[in-house]
């Protein structure tokens, strides 16, 4: 007979299963999320044993003046041989309830391919989260007057997110979430007359997870100084510039709570 229950530390070998069957090629990160992770966060639906999962990373989401309390629903995965028995659907429902009881406005996610943008739709999430995607190339040197910050600090990276952010419905980040993150991901910034002029936040895989940058001169000095940190000739680089595409759902718990074209910038995604 199968059940949904909150995940236990016993618990974590049948969560590594589930993961590394559902996306494969990532046991590396999988080890680290869930060893970091909070049981209590995760969810799991079980028939005699674990078989499917579903994860809640606490976030905030700052839309429209107010400051609203989310969870980003994450890594949902159920077993091949299990799928097809609506334990997704189940999980997300019972997501839903737990979220709602404890005090969450909103769920948000992020969908593995195109194809499941309509099955959440389903289940009743909507498109909200946009990001602009770039491929980065050499542009020459690092302009005259930046200087690179190979230890950029996360009170600085913050007030830079925000500022880019400004006026824009988006997630607000806790030090608790920037350490997380960048305990897994590299970080460089740029600084212009000794003030941190943006960021850029990346993966040992070619991907720039984050490029923040107050203005195109400090944009072009990351662009070529991120480059050459990873020993790369180019990355796909992700950032909140323009319309941008979509990336991410999200689903209103509580009435009156409007969801816009927000930016999350995740970066677990």
């Amino acid at each position: 007979m199968s059940a949904i229950r909150l995940s236990r530390p016993e618990d974590l070998g049948a969560l590594l299963e589930i993961w590394n069957a559902s996306f494969p090629g990532d046991e590396a990160f999988a080890k680290w999320f869930l060893e970091m992770h909070r049981p209590e966060d995760a969810l799991v639906w079980e028939d005699g044993r674990p078989r499917a999962m579903l994860h809640l990373v606490p976030m905030r989401w700052a839309a429209g003046g107010r400051a609203l309390s989310a969870f980003y629903v994450y890594a949902v995965a159920t077993l091949p041989k299990s799928r097809g028995k609506g334990a997704a659907s189940a999980l997300l429902m019972e997501a839903a309830a737990i979220s709602k009881r404890r005090g969450a406005d909103l769920l948000m996610l992020v969908p593995q391919s195109e194809a499941l943008f309509e099955y959440y739709r389903r289940q009743g999430f909507r498109e909200a989260l946009f990001r602009a995607r770039r491929v980065i190339r050499p542009g020459g040197a690092v302009p005259p007057g930046f200087e690179m910050d190979e230890t950029p600090g996360i009170a600085e990276m913050n007030a830079c997110f925000e500022a880019a952010l400004s006026g824009r419905d988006h997630v607000v980040r806790t030090e608790q979430h920037w350490a997380r993150s960048l305990s897994y991901l590299g970080a460089l910034g740029v600084r212009r007359e000794g003030k941190l002029a943006g960021y850029a936040v990346y993966d040992g895989e070619g991907a720039v997870r984050e490029l923040i940058a107050l203005d195109g001169d400090a944009r072009r000095a990351l662009e070529a100084g991120v480059l050459t940190r990873m020993g790369i000739p180019e990355a796909v680089a992700f950032s909140p510039d323009g319309p941008g595409e979509r990336y991410g759902m999200a689903l209103a718990l509580e009435p009156g709570v409007e969801i816009g074209r927000a930016y999350a910038g995740l970066m677990l995604d």
